[in-house]
């Protein structure tokens, strides 16, 4: 299914909650996947207004809660400032009067939609839900009035507020009186929208969960911009963005039920899901990390990849694809030249074993060191901690000749920890992510491809592509 297809899907739940509401005959599954959507969709959203704006001569305003208007989703900056979480406020006057009942069945299931009220925004004393401890790296809180602060120590989360994990190697632990635990890792988001019972939003990243056992009639709802999770009482992990859930259920069961169309999933203990825009949603056993795995950039810089910038000519006979290291910014505030892969927090990037190789093709302009980490955290299921770095730094630039296409195969045995926080081996770890490093000045590396593949001589070997 292309995006212009999942939009138009979109539009259709919306469009027929729409007509339902008119006819008062919207049923509370519906509603409930309308909620959902307005909540996660910017385009259920912008549609919505559109159509009640045309419809009944409405006017209904996206009002920042802070009072000045910012993007809605918390987790689309590049820039290190915050944009604040912001709900739909309701701002009206009657244009015409031929469609009173109409008009009043809408605002009744608008009301029910959003999760903050004009009654809660008006309350005085704040309602503590949970609370935010065990940061790690760079964590931030949003709240619901669009004060945005740095969290360093353990606080209170009220509803409304967004808490973001802002770098790869940040983490931090959502905590509930009964013991219900969110561990968001790497570069997360998630708001706090439920008072009387547990309902958060996942607005992006990753999410390692331990839920206690909740009511029968009041599960935890946890939302992705495509799906909600029904949670009686769990343990899972989960990895959302805009395109893809990914769900593995690590004890008991939950319900996934897909937004564009309501269709629902039990997924029992063990198993995966994955809910995208290409397939159906199918159970399989829950994946470890794999043995193999491979960056060609045939078809661009993959999805999440934090730093590199993409090439098109000059590479090897038959490539159309590579990736050029960028000029950035370092978290201790220095510039590089780095080319860093998205994270893969959820299940690890590969796993280690005695003969694993890593093989990079790459060409280089200047004669000058280049350092190559692997970023690994613990194997724990449920909630997996930041390890060390393990870098190799035995890079042969001085055999290199300037605009020659090499191969350089090393054995992961070579990686050496760097301190950290344990002092198991790269073999007991996971990778979870790769940096390839270089200081100013430019040493123009592009590179063609990358694999870690098992089997291999044991050493390092430079070896010309012709």
């Amino acid at each position: 299914m292309s995006r212009d297809e999942s939009i138009m899907d979109v539009k259709r739940v919306v469009a027929d909650a729409i007509e339902e509401a008119r006819d008062g005959a919207l049923d509370r599954e519906h509603l409930e996947r309308v909620r959902n959507l307005l909540l996660t969709s910017e385009e259920a959203r912008k549609y919505f207004l559109e159509q009640n704006a045309l419809s009944h001569g409405l006017t209904f305003d996206v009002v920042e809660v802070g009072g000045a208007e910012q993007s809605y989703d918390p987790v689309a900056t590049d820039d290190g400032k915050r944009n604040s979480h912001r709900r739909f406020g309701l701002m009206h006057r009657h244009r015409r009067t031929l469609v009173a009942i109409a008009v009043l069945l809408l605002l009744s299931t608008f009301y029910l939609i959003v999760e903050f009220s004009e009654k809660e925004t008006a309350e005085k004393q704040p309602v503590v839900v949970a609370s935010l401890e065990r940061m790690s790296g760079r964590v931030s809180l949003i709240t619901r009035d669009a004060k945005v602060r740095v969290v360093e120590s353990t606080i209170k989360i009220e509803p409304g507020d967004t808490v973001r994990t802002q770098s790869s190697l940040s983490s931090a632990v959502l905590r509930y009186p009964d013991g219900t635990r969110l561990s968001l890792v790497g570069r997360a988001s998630l708001t706090v929208v439920g008072r009387e019972s547990k309902s958060v939003v996942l607005h992006g990243g990753t999410v390692f969960a331990s839920v206690a056992s909740q009511p029968d009639d009041r599960p935890m709802r946890l939302t992705t911009p495509r799906d909600t999770l029904h949670v009686p009482g769990t343990k899972f992990s989960l990895a959302a963005s805009a395109d893809a859930t990914d769900l593995s259920v690590l004890e008991g069961h939950l319900r996934l039920t897909r937004l564009r169309d309501g269709k629902s999933v039990e997924v029992p203990e063990g198993q995966n899901v994955i809910s995208d825009i290409a397939t159906e949603l199918s159970l399989r056993k829950s994946p470890g990390a794999p043995d193999f795995w491979r960056a060609d950039f045939e078809a661009g810089i993959p999805t999440g990849w934090e730093r590199g910038t993409f090439v098109s000519n000059h590479l090897p006979e038959g490539a159309r694809g590579g990736v050029r290291a960028q000029l950035g910014s370092d978290d201790d505030g220095g510039k590089s030249y780095a080319i860093v892969s998205n994270d893969h927090w959820h299940r690890g990037m590969f796993s280690v074993h005695r003969d694993s190789h890593l093989r990079i093709v790459f060409k280089m302009q200047a004669q000058r060191w280049v350092n190559i980490f692997l970023i690994t955290r613990t194997r724990d299921s449920d909630s997996p901690k930041f390890a060390n770095n393990f870098l190799f730094d035995k890079f042969p630039f001085h055999k290199v000749k300037p605009d020659r296409w090499y191969s350089i195969t090393i054995p992961l045995s070579e990686f050496k920890r760097l301190p950290g926080h344990t002092n198991l081996t790269l073999a007991e770890l996971l990778p979870f992510q790769l940096v390839i490093h270089s200081d100013e000045p430019d040493r123009g590396l592009v590179i063609d491809r990358i694999e870690v593949t098992k089997g291999g001589s044991g050493v390092v070997e430079l070896a010309l592509v012709e």
